[in-house]
């Protein structure tokens, strides 16, 4: 009786841990760069990435500029294109900021591969 009691609450217990995980979504802040054609970009890791709004809220980028200091959740799945790709679920500016603030290298990368940007 015992092993069949410890057998079930295992198996409860790696449910209840299986079912948590699947809601978990990693987060990144870095500085945003929007396009003049309105795609929402994040430098990740000094790589220009491009946002993928994936969440119900059809404005999510619409508080962002470029230089912005913005904190992502995200898919944990960095599409392999160039430039990157990141599906997103949130997005909050932590504070405000121009594109002086945006790493020099990741925008020359940027305007090589032809993107204007703000």
């Amino acid at each position: 009786m015992k092993k069949a009691v410890c057998t079930i609450l295992s198996l409860l217990l790696v449910f209840a841990f299986l079912c948590g995980c699947g809601n978990f979504k990693p987060s990144y802040t870095g500085r945003a760069v929007i396009t003049k054609g309105g795609d929402c970009l994040i430098i990740m890791r000094g790589t220009p990435t491009v946002m993928i709004n994936s969440s119900d809220d059809d404005g999510l980028f619409s508080d962002v500029h470029t230089g912005d200091l913005i904190k992502i959740k995200h898919a944990n799945e960095i599409m392999e294109s160039y430039p990157p790709q990141v599906n997103v679920f949130s997005c909050k500016v932590v504070s405000s900021g121009t594109a002086d603030d945006v790493d020099e290298k990741a925008l020359d990368t940027l305007i090589s591969m032809g993107w204007e940007f703000e």
